[in-house]
């Protein structure tokens, strides 16, 4: 928790209570959370084969709406852009990972899995 207050402070300019806040605000975001989340990412590529279904990638939004209305289309390689949906278990959560990412980037509201 220590090492998420610091973050907090360090790149987000928060004060220590400003991040613990946003901190718990986030971990109690995450225990509200279904068992089985359904989790939206966009890939990049020039054709369906290319993807890759097995590991797709670990950095997912919970909202479809909100990642198309603020994913950035110009990244990734590909000329095609690729919407996978996923249903994960709660436990496949790096739930470290996805406080981080949502205390850094807040506008994104996003569940990061364990090495997927």
């Amino acid at each position: 928790m220590k090492s998420l207050i610091d973050q907090g402070k360090k790149h987000m300019g928060y004060s220590e209570e400003e991040a613990k806040e946003e901190i718990e605000s986030i971990i109690q975001s995450i225990k509200k959370l279904p068992s089985e989340i359904k989790l939206f990412r966009i890939v990049r590529a020039d054709d369906r084969k290319e993807i890759d279904t097995k590991t797709p990638g670990s950095h997912y939004a919970k909202n479809k709406k909100d990642l198309l209305s603020s994913h950035s289309f110009a990244d990734g390689v590909g000329d095609f852009s690729f919407m996978i949906t996923v249903l994960a278990s709660k436990e496949l959560m790096d739930i470290d990972q996805t406080i981080y990412n949502n205390l850094l980037y807040p506008n994104e509201n996003e569940v990061t899995l364990k090495n997927k």
